[in-house]
């Protein structure tokens, strides 16, 4: 059997490194992602009155989501979403943080990561859809 488009197998251990088209797509995802932490930490900062308390509710709610995006958004997750599901999260996650984003007066902020989760959305049904 023939490796999927974009996989290259690595070693006996069975470890695959992505080239071409998936890369590229993978190294969307990983911006994009970023984008929707970093918001996410932002307004948990603001909302929490700022100093060291939104710095500690900032790095609190971090490790949760993260924590939600291993064990249901993340590749190698055994209890992963679905693909609908999957791209749903991400574009309501991106449209929601854009939201507030702009609501609290950062409108530039908030239209990048309103991209970022519909970029996110895209980059998952695409490969979702190629992994089918």
């Amino acid at each position: 059997m023939s490796a999927p488009t974009g996989l290259r197998p690595q070693g006996r251990g069975g470890s695959q490194l992505l080239t071409g088209r998936l890369l590229l797509l993978g190294l969307l995802a990983l911006v994009a992602e970023v984008f929707l932490f970093a918001a996410l930490a932002q307004l948990a900062h603001h909302y929490a009155g700022g100093g060291v308390r939104g710095v500690v509710v900032a790095v609190l709610v971090l490790l949760a989501a993260a924590v939600a995006w291993v064990v249901f958004m993340a590749p190698p997750a055994a209890r992963r979403l679905a693909l609908f599901p999957r791209v749903a999260v991400c574009a309501v996650l991106g449209l929601a943080l854009g939201g507030a984003l702009a609501a609290a007066g950062w409108t530039l902020w908030g239209t990048v990561v309103v991209l970022a989760g519909i970029v996110l959305a895209l980059v998952q049904w695409s490969m979702g859809r190629a992994s089918a």
